[in-house]
């Protein structure tokens, strides 16, 4: 799918496989959302009220992630993945 150009992301990278996770996908889903990039599981924690999300290991370990709009995050990583929810 494709997003309005200022849509919200929260994007990942892990070992060069990117992948976002889009908030309008998010506020649909039951936090936190439990997903596999580049073979690890990754925990998104989505805060409706502030509107933020971070990004942690199944340990809790805190995972780098870009809070972007999502013609941002696709201008660097147009092969991204794309997270929706079920």
């Amino acid at each position: 799918p494709t997003y309005h150009p200022k849509a919200w992301v929260v994007g990942v990278e892990i070992e060069g496989t990117s992948k976002a996770y889009a908030f309008s996908e998010l506020e649909k889903a039951q936090a936190p959302v439990r997903d596999r990039v580049n073979g690890r599981t990754i925990l998104i924690h989505y805060n409706r009220q502030a509107r933020s999300a971070t990004v942690s290991d199944e340990h809790g370990k805190p995972i780098p992630s870009v809070m972007a709009y999502w013609f941002a995050w696709y201008a660097f990583h147009p092969d991204t993945a794309i997270f929706q929810a079920q």
